[in-house]
């Protein structure tokens, strides 16, 4: 909920002044003596109250509410491979904690569930030889060998086939295999761009690819995306939502350093039509007019008592309660999405599923919005 405070001004009437004093003839000293005179007394010795004069009584001051001078959070955010990610100043870089809280929050909490609970989408261990989460690949596009992508037709307005800079060993998701959605995730350390594939298949594995680019990778989408712009990407994303999955990842390098100084990802599996801002696309074909679009921001309410949470837990934890999560895409549970790491404490993250969505709440990001097309913020 919204921590600004309503100051009132205070109001007062003022008494009627008794009769002036014969001796003196001066309206204004009169008055001023007037006022100054003590109540009458009534027939029980009590003093009376004067009348008020409703012509004088100010009206009641309307509530004024204070803002942040700014929304962004104090600090550069952390970067990855000497490269920022966006500018200090994009929607992830936020601090929220003052932002109102949305109309139909309640609604919306309802419709996803209240003891639905947050499970973390990231890991240490594998399971089925695939661990959860999304690997970041670093390369130097200067002397990174290039692999041609061969993209689906059906997807040539968001992407087209495409030389890439490919990693020598590259990590997909479901590390060290390819697995889930298959998406591979790289950032070019010289040009501070990433590059964000959905879907990648080996040479040979796809059919479309094998017949018309034979030895080919092949991707549903391959989407650039420069690292120092807030520019809304005009033609989305891997991602349901047209954002960046780069944007809101959990990093263990961030978490061990105590502090996640940005809004996280999460993915829910019922999704409501339409988009709202940071997000600029969506896939959701809920019915529920209370379910939440794309790009639902909610935040973990400040009377939620993390301090039983184990440390790696609990600074992802306080950053749901700073920075907020985002929602990013369509997933089979509530999660929130982050790289995978084998220093991760898979039994300290699992703190994170004592949390529920009946502890959260839906805030209004407006009051931060610059402009349309831009994810830029006061």
């Amino acid at each position: 909920m919204s921590r600004d405070r309503h100051l009132r001004r205070s109001r007062s009437g003022s008494p009627t002044g008794r009769r002036a004093l014969g001796a003196l003839t001066l309206i204004g000293v009169a008055g001023l003596l007037a006022a100054c005179a003590p109540a009458s007394r009534n027939s029980s010795g009590h003093g009376s109250t004067p009348a008020l004069d409703a012509s004088r009584v100010p009206a009641p001051a309307a509530p004024v509410t204070t803002r942040p001078t700014t929304y962004v959070t104090a600090g550069a955010r952390a970067g990855i491979g000497g490269c920022d990610l966006f500018p200090v100043d994009h929607a992830f870089h936020a601090s929220i904690a003052s932002l109102p809280v949305r109309s139909g929050s309640a609604a919306t909490i309802a419709a996803i569930g209240p003891s639905e609970t947050i499970l973390p989408g990231f890991s240490a261990e594998a399971w089925m030889g695939s661990r959860s989460g999304y690997p970041t690949n670093l390369i130097d596009s200067r002397t990174a060998p290039r692999s041609f992508i061969a993209v689906a037709s059906m997807y040539q307005s968001v992407s087209e086939n495409q030389s890439v800079p490919w990693p020598d060993d590259p990590r997909f998701e479901g590390w060290p295999n390819r697995a889930w959605d298959r998406h591979l995730l790289t950032v070019d350390t010289h040009r501070c761009e990433s590059w964000e594939l959905i879907n990648a298949q080996a040479p040979g594995e796809n059919v479309f690819a094998a017949l018309l680019h034979p030895g080919s990778w092949y991707a549903d989408r391959v989407v650039r995306l420069d690292l120092s712009s807030n520019t809304i990407p005009p033609t989305g994303t891997v991602t349901a939502s047209g954002l960046s999955m780069l944007a809101g990842l959990v990093r263990y390098d961030e978490v061990a350093s105590g502090r996640v100084d940005h809004a996280l990802s999460m993915v829910l599996p019922d999704i409501g039509a339409g988009a709202t801002w940071p997000a600029s696309r969506s896939d959701g074909r809920s019915t529920d007019p209370a379910a939440p679009p794309m790009g639902t921001w909610f935040r973990l309410r400040a009377d939620v008592d993390i301090s039983g949470l184990r440390p790696q837990a609990r600074v992802v934890a306080q950053a749901m309660k700073d920075h907020g999560v985002v929602l990013v895409d369509t997933g089979p549970h509530a999660a929130i999405s982050g790289e995978p790491d084998v220093r991760w404490d898979d039994a300290d993250l699992d703190g994170l599923r004592s949390l529920t969505i009946g502890q959260f709440e839906v805030v209004d990001p407006t009051p931060m919005k610059v402009a349309d097309g831009s994810y830029r913020i006061r």
